[in-house]
């Protein structure tokens, strides 16, 4: 297998604002910078971007939109790729066989919303209510848009595969939507299988 896999293309949904264009993208990692935009989980788990970074891993190449990860790599430092796939690429290294997957996300991460009930200095609007207004009264200019993929919906329709999600803020108990995709997959037993990381 070749040492530029990584395990996350094949396995992870991830939301990320801070991509090259500064707009809501869905992308395989939180650090993968992207040009192209997909609202919908389903039409993007196959697109044309994330199948061609699939390919170039499997043949040697180290793909544009890891940069960070190539460029930490390089500098000696332990990247994003290598925790991950120290952590999971054995579990999943079956998915490897192909670059068009029928199987379905297994892994979720996504931001329930921007409200939250503190502003820390280091924080961003698009994470923090209590940031943006202290943005708005300095002046400060910023890039926000609101994400408009449905992942409470999708975790629901798809609990069975799923095994681990990730939700971040705002404040992600602030949302009654948080309490209720927990309560539901309470309800359900999936919480047996399912990390969460919060």
């Amino acid at each position: 297998m070749p040492n530029t896999v990584c395990i996350m293309p094949w396995i992870a949904i991830d939301r990320n604002q801070n991509n090259l264009t500064s707009k809501v993208a869905l992308t395989p990692c939180c650090i993968y910078e992207t040009q192209e935009q997909h609202h919908d989980i389903n039409s993007y788990w196959n697109s044309k971007e994330i199948v061609k970074v699939r390919e170039e891993m499997l043949s040697g190449k180290k793909p544009k939109g890891c940069r960070k990860c190539w460029q930490a790599e390089k500098n000696g430092i332990l990247s994003y790729r290598q925790i991950l796939n120290k952590e999971r690429l054995d579990l999943f290294k079956n998915r490897l066989q192909d670059v068009r997957l029928d199987a379905q996300p297994i892994q979720v991460k996504f931001t329930v919303g921007n409200q939250c009930n503190l502003a820390c200095r280091m924080c961003l609007p698009n994470l923090s209510s209590g940031v943006k207004k202290v943005w708005d009264i300095l002046g400060i200019e910023y890039q926000f848009e609101k994400d408009t993929v449905d992942y409470t919906k999708y975790i629901l329709e798809n609990r069975k595969n799923i095994q681990y999600i990730d939700i971040i803020g705002g404040e992600p108990f602030y949302h009654k939507n948080t309490k209720n995709l927990l309560k539901e997959l309470i309800r359900t037993n999936d919480n047996k299988h399912i990390t969460l990381y919060i």
